[in-house]
C-alpha cells in the first residue's frame, strides 16, 4: 500500500510526495506535487504498474551502455569460463566502443543498424557481429521496454552480407548431403 508524504520546501511550500514499495520492498518515489489527491494518484498508478508486472527503474535507463555491462550484466550472468571470455573480448571489441558512453535510454534501433552496417564495412565476419549482437543486445532492448530486436539481428539470414547465400548458412551436414545428392 502506497502513501503520501507530506514536506514542506524552504520556502514553507507544503508538498506532496508519492511513496510506494516496489517489488523487492524498497520505497520508490512516483513524484512530488502541491496537491495530496495528485500524489495519491501517482502513487496508486505506481502499485497498479507493479501488480501488472509493468514497472520498472527509469533509473535503469539513465545509466551508460558502459556501466550496466561491466557492473550488471555480465558480473550476473551465468555462464561457462570460456564463453565469458568470448563475450568479454567481443564486447570489448566491437560493442563497448560504440555504444558505451550512451544513455541505455537513448539507444534506438537505428543505432543498433548502423553499428551492424559499420562492422560489416570493416569485414567483421556475421558470425562475430551476430554473436556480439544477441546477447546483451537483448537485455538492453529489455531494459529499455523494446520488445523487438532491430531487423538486421534477429536472423542469421538478416546478418550476411548480401553476396552470400542461404546456402552458406547451413549446417556443415546439410551442405555435404546436399552435394552428394546433387552428384
Amino acid at each position: 500500500m502506497g502513501w503520501s508524504q507530506k514536506r514542506k520546501t524552504k520556502d514553507s511550500v507544503e508538498r506532496y510526495r508519492a511513496c510506494y514499495r516496489d517489488i523487492r520492498g524498497q520505497i520508490q518515489s512516483a513524484g512530488t506535487f502541491s496537491k495530496e489527491r495528485d500524489a495519491d494518484k501517482a502513487w496508486q498508478r505506481a502499485e497498479l504498474k507493479i501488480a501488472e508486472g509493468r514497472l520498472s527503474d527509469p533509473r535503469r535507463g539513465r545509466q551508460t551502455f558502459r556501466r550496466y555491462v561491466t557492473e550488471e550484466w555480465l558480473p550476473n550472468h551465468v555462464m561457462e569460463v570460456t564463453t565469458r571470455e568470448v563475450y568479454t573480448y567481443q564486447i570489448g571489441k566491437h560493442i563497448l566502443p560504440w555504444f558505451g558512453p550512451m544513455r541505455m535510454n537513448e539507444i534506438m534501433p537505428a543505432h543498433v543498424r548502423e553499428w551492424v552496417t559499420g562492422l560489416q564495412a570493416k569485414g567483421v565476419s556475421p558470425a562475430s557481429i551476430q554473436k556480439g549482437a544477441v546477447h546483451p543486445e537483448r537485455d538492453l532492448h529489455r531494459c529499455t521496454g523494446r520488445r523487438d530486436l532491430p531487423a538486421p539481428l534477429q536472423g542469421r539470414q538478416d546478418a550476411h552480407r548480401p553476396e552470400e547465400t542461404a546456402q552458406d548458412h547451413q549446417p556443415r551436414a546439410v551442405r555435404r548431403h546436399l552435394r552428394g545428392a546433387s552428384r
